[in-house]
């Protein structure tokens, strides 16, 4: 029976040195947003890790605001240091009938 090697991310290829996306000792960025229902709100996580999370009314002083979360997307972006060209994929969970 052969040793398993190091597990690597789906996106990072056998010999690949770069990570994802061509960029040099990445990790993978996911920014997750829920909009649409009530308490909309948006989270980045890192390799599995939350690196930052927020609601869009702590912004908007809007109770259940429903909008888009446009600052708590913001927030989460500035709050990892990147912006969305850092970002490798967006989860999207909002009304199933849109």
């Amino acid at each position: 029976m052969a040793a398993a090697g190091p597990q690597r991310p789906s996106c990072v290829r056998k010999g690949d040195k770069n990570g994802c996306h061509g960029r040099e000792g990445s990790a993978v960025r996911i920014l997750g947003i829920s909009a649409f229902c009530h308490d909309s709100a948006a989270a980045l996580v890192e390799d599995g890790r939350i690196v930052a999370a927020a609601q869009e009314e702590r912004f908007t002083r809007k109770k259940h605001d429903s909008a888009f979360p446009e600052h708590a997307a913001a927030f989460c972006l500035r709050h990892a240091g990147t912006d969305l060209n850092g970002i490798d994929g967006v989860a999207f969970c909002g009304k199933p009938f849109l």
